[in-house]
């Protein structure tokens, strides 16, 4: 999975969210998707890039009580733990 447009992650929000360009374009919000999708409720990424720009809206993007846990891999190739999410589903229609 990757970063870029994929306006289907967005197609289960309410209308507000789906014009949030940060819901279709970026890993963690795609994921969401995918989670809210398989119903899956606990998750984990491993990431190149710091999470920028979903940060605020990926709980709302998560269904409620779900988990999504990022890392992040710097530069150096060291992995830390970034955030865990937890979905409240404010975002899902």
């Amino acid at each position: 999975m990757r970063s870029s447009r994929t306006p289907d992650a967005a197609a289960d929000l309410k209308p507000a969210y789906r014009l949030i360009a940060t819901t279709t374009d970026h890993l963690e919000a795609k994921l969401a998707a995918r989670m809210r999708r398989d119903h899956i409720t606990d998750a984990a990424v491993l990431t190149n890039n710091q999470p920028y720009g979903c940060e605020r809206i990926l709980p709302q993007l998560l269904p409620a009580g779900s988990r999504l846990t990022v890392y992040v891999s710097d530069d150096d190739g060291q992995v830390r733990h970034w955030r865990t999410y937890i979905g409240n589903g404010k975002a899902i229609a």
